[in-house]
């Protein structure tokens, strides 16, 4: 298979399977599943690495991912080891099917983000409504340390890049270590437009 890629040590796979990927889609498995799902997560939840879609897929008639999701929820964010927010990181689905149409949900109108000192920086592939914009204040103003989130166009040398570096962006200041909260923003972007179905 050509997809198929080799790894003689462990910690040279891990990386390369955090670092390289645009999405996850993990399938029930051991204790080298867990671990390196839980890895992912707890890279995103402090922000050692982007944010990018995490599904869990279950097997035809299995419970493997809804019992492990039950823990999260019933003991590590009820005994407060992590918040509600975070379980936003993640997607259990029932099949296949449903994983693709979450990962392409996650690129309908969003590209990717990157940090100018304390302000996100979130590039869009259009331009949001004026409405759009209202409404995102709306919901995640307790998500803003300070201001609001304004659009605008690209910077010059964004829009000079190769590739299909997006002509817009969304600047915000938010509270710091909120990555549960702004998963949940990206999702909210990605309200606004049709699928891109070229990505």
């Amino acid at each position: 298979d050509p997809k198929m890629v080799e790894f003689e040590y462990y910690f040279t796979r891990k990386l390369s399977f955090a670092w390289e990927s645009d999405a996850f889609v993990i399938f029930p498995g051991g204790l080298g599943t867990l671990d390196e799902s839980f890895e992912i997560l707890t890279l995103m939840q402090t922000g050692k690495m982007p944010i990018v879609p995490v599904v869990m897929v279950e097997r035809p008639g299995g419970r493997y991912w809804r019992v492990w999701q039950r823990f999260i929820e019933e003991d590590l964010v009820a005994e407060g080891h992590m918040s509600a927010q975070e379980t936003a990181l993640f997607r259990v689905c029932a099949d296949g099917e449903e994983a693709l149409e979450h990962v392409r949900r996650f690129y309908r109108v969003f590209h990717s983000y990157r940090w100018n000192g304390k302000e996100l920086e979130i590039a869009t592939l259009r331009a949001l409504p004026e409405d759009a914009l209202d409404e995102l204040n709306r919901r995640f103003a307790p998500l803003l340390e300070r201001g609001r989130i304004v659009q605008s166009p690209a910077s010059a040398e964004d829009a000079a890049g190769a590739g299909d570096r997006p002509g817009h962006r969304l600047t915000l200041v938010p509270h710091p270590r909120r990555y549960g909260e702004m998963r949940k923003l990206i999702d909210a972007v990605n309200e606004f437009g049709p699928v891109d179905e070229s990505r």
